[in-house]
Parts: structure tokens; sequence; C-alpha cells
């Protein structure tokens, strides 16, 4: 088999195994080689994807009563529903897979779906103290937001 990263010039894949680790993403043409040194007329083109760089931290806008609705000042105390609208700068190779969360006295992060992209504090009095962050499709997680205290009494 040999390889190529243009179509034109053409490598020679030595064993069973071709490594490519250049981060981002790069287009490899591949084509068979008979015994006799006969290149094959078909050849397949392959875009891979390198991703090893964590996401920067997602931005919030905090919110009451709705995701459009006035700001909210996180520390602040209010007795309606708060949500953390969630938005993500695309800095990496693979691209946004999820957002997650931690409240602190949790053990774990939660899962935000994707096509949602925001928290949401609507049926609970207390305070919390919350921090979102990112993983990519490549599995990456992203660095974290700060700590928002959120506080509801009702």
């Amino acid at each position: 088999y040999e390889y190529s990263y243009n179509g034109t010039t053409w490598n020679k894949i030595t064993g069973d195994t071709m490594i490519i680790s250049k981060e981002g993403t790069t287009e490899v043409y591949f084509r068979g080689v008979n015994n006799a040194g006969t290149p094959s007329y078909k050849i397949g083109k392959y875009t891979i994807k390198v991703d090893t760089v964590a996401p920067s931290a997602p931005t919030v806008v905090w919110k009451k009563n709705s995701t459009s609705g006035p700001s909210y000042t996180p520390g602040t105390t209010t007795d309606t529903s708060v949500y953390a609208v969630l938005s993500y700068n695309k800095t990496d190779t693979s691209g946004l897979d999820h957002y997650e969360y931690f409240i602190v006295g949790n053990s774990s992060w939660h899962k935000l779906a994707y096509n949602w992209t925001g928290w949401t504090a609507t049926t609970w009095n207390g305070t919390a103290n919350v921090k979102f962050r990112v993983v990519d499709k490549a599995g990456n997680l992203g660095a974290e937001t700060k700590l928002y205290t959120v506080k509801i009494y009702r």
C-alpha cells in the first residue's frame, strides 16, 4: 500500500500500520500496489482529524424566568427560576459534543444534551455552587468555568 497527502507524491507504507499524529485535519490518499509494483487505479481519499487539545471553558450568561428573561447576577438572591445559558467558541478540531455541569456537594459531573445549551434551577430552594465545562467530540474535557453561586429562596 501507498499513501499521499496531495494525491501526487506517493510513499510506501511499511508494515500494516500508518500513524498520523499531526494535530488538526489531514487529508490522506491511499492506494494498493501489486507484487509487481504497479499501483491500483482506485484511490481512496480520507479526512483524518487528530484532536488532543482540551477545549476552552464555555461562556455563561445568567437569566431569570427563562433563557431569554432578565439578567441574573450569581451570588444574589432571587425567588424565580434561574437559567445558565452556555455558549462555546469552537477552538478545537473535533467540535462540541456536549456541556457538563458540576454542583458542589455532588460526586460527579452531569451531561447536558447537545441540543440543550443551558442549565436550569427551577424547582429547588436554597444555595448551590455550580460550574460548567465543554466535552469535545474527541472526548477531551474542557477547562472549567469559575464557580458560580446561585441563591433561590421562594
